[in-house]
């Protein structure tokens, strides 16, 4: 089979050598001969050139890029590549036996990421974040909503999570959101890891922010009915 293989390429290689040669004897024939075909043809082997150029130049982006990291040494990787930022990171294994490593990840503004490596399912990275209240305003302006306003937040919080395409359940303060993200070892590059971390930093951020809102909202309309003539 491989002998097959090897073959086909030189006979490959070789018809394209016949047929650029040809093309050229073409263009030289037509133009000595002055043929009014010269520039018909030309233009067509032109533009023959520029559809493969693009082809090629499609085949090169639309390529999957290699993984740049291996179950051996993802754990290395990830601190390499975390290491070149901002973001700092805390060796948790300790605390999470059923792990082969979890490493807690620290963005300038706070936000945390906790990266796993689950030993029932080491073929994968696990993204995990949660958004916590710890104002305690927050909490009892939170508890004095009623139903339909404290679940209009968790909704409002849960379709935010869908557009930015996260994984996400919300329940009732302190813990308002849980966020989760699999991703598989040999399909991860420094450029896709660092942009799902940051883009599960981001969803943290505007949950953070929906959650706020929301609160207002719900003070704000409280006050008007309050104050509002009977």
């Amino acid at each position: 089979m491989e002998g097959n293989w090897l073959v086909q390429g030189l006979l490959a290689n070789w018809l394209s050598d016949l047929l650029a040669f040809a093309g050229v004897g073409l263009v030289t024939y037509l133009k000595r001969t002055n043929s009014t075909w010269f520039q018909p043809v030309l233009y067509g082997l032109a533009g023959g050139a520029l559809v493969a150029v693009i082809l090629l130049c499609g085949q090169i982006v639309a390529s999957p890029k290699r993984s740049e990291a291996s179950p051996e040494n993802v754990e290395t990787k990830i601190q390499e590549w975390v290491g070149n930022t901002a973001i700092s990171v805390r060796q948790a294994t300790a605390i999470a036996p059923n792990t082969i490593f979890t490493l807690e990840l620290t963005f300038p503004n706070s936000n945390k990421i906790v990266v796993e490596r689950f030993k029932s399912s080491d073929s994968y990275i696990t993204l995990e974040s949660h958004l916590l209240v710890d104002s305690q305003d927050q909490q009892k302006s939170f508890a004095a909503l009623s139903q339909p306003d404290a679940q209009d937040i968790l909704s409002n919080i849960s379709l935010e999570m869908s557009r930015a395409r996260i994984q996400a359940s919300t329940q009732a303060p302190p813990r308002i959101l849980d966020l989760a993200q699999i991703i598989r070892i040999d399909s991860m590059t420094e450029e896709k890891f660092m942009d799902d971390i940051s883009g599960m930093e981001n969803a943290v951020s505007i949950a953070k922010i929906t959650f706020a809102q929301g609160l207002f909202r719900a003070k704000k309309a409280a006050v008007t009915q309050r104050v509002a003539p009977r």
